[in-house]
């Protein structure tokens, strides 16, 4: 420990921090930046985005969503919240690690409801492709997958699903383009495996919902998954 801290304390001298909201040196994220993060227990039908209460698929798209709900602990729009995701996506900013758990764990405190979609549920993260995960060095996905095991006791597999697509980065790309863009990127390993459970889906950010729905689709249609609740830090 002595020599960990001696570590961080040359590389801190070396290369200083800056919090991502307030650029004040010490830590990616300080406390006053991080109060100002919005929990909203206010969720939106996976497909339509009309408001829907849990975050489930309204009336209207419960026949055409492959996802049955999607949760979200806040809003993209919300500057700390982008900038913590971008930090660990593209910084490789592990430190930040332990902030984004004390923020799902005070929004799962705060909002319950998630807990009623983990009945005999496995967390499954969206997998990257082997060369944007070979480049990054992580998937932040199973960062996310694995606070929610670690915190509410629930099984994580990173085995069931597979990218075997690259698709690049979708960000820029037009709602019907990243349809398009993601369409059988998948394919289901182990499916004797995964019949009859329900999972939880765990991605960084739910904007078009392209990528989630397609993975859904592969989980309930070739894999026989009774229910798909996708969970993610942000939605767009």
């Amino acid at each position: 420990m002595f020599l960990k801290k001696i570590k961080k304390d040359i590389l801190d001298t070396v290369f200083p921090i800056f919090c991502v909201g307030c650029k004040k040196e010490g830590g990616w994220l300080c406390e006053d930046c991080f109060s100002l993060i919005t929990l909203s227990g206010k969720q939106f039908c996976p497909l339509c985005g009309r408001v829907s209460e849990l975050g489930l698929a309204c009336e209207r798209c419960v026949k055409s969503s492959c996802l049955s709900a999607v949760v979200s602990c806040g809003f993209y729009h919300n500057p700390i919240l982008r900038a913590c995701i971008g930090a660990l996506k593209y910084n490789n900013a592990k430190e930040i690690v332990p902030q984004i758990e004390k923020m799902i764990f005070r929004f799962m405190g705060k909002y319950s409801f998630m807990e009623k979609y983990f009945n005999n549920a496995v967390i499954i993260p969206v997998p990257l492709h082997k060369r944007r995960l070979w480049s990054r060095g992580f998937n932040q996905a199973e960062i996310i997958a694995g606070i929610l095991s670690a915190n509410f006791n629930l099984p994580i597999n990173t085995d069931f699903l597979r990218r075997k697509v690259s698709t690049g980065e979708q960000a820029q790309m037009k709602n019907e383009d990243r349809r398009t863009n993601v369409r059988d990127a998948f394919i289901l390993l182990n499916k004797e495996k995964i019949t009859g459970k329900n999972i939880i889906l765990v991605d960084d950010v739910y904007t078009s919902g392209s990528t989630m729905q397609e993975c859904a689709k592969i989980l309930r249609v070739d894999g026989g998954v009774d229910k798909v609740y996708g969970f993610v830090l942000a939605r767009g």
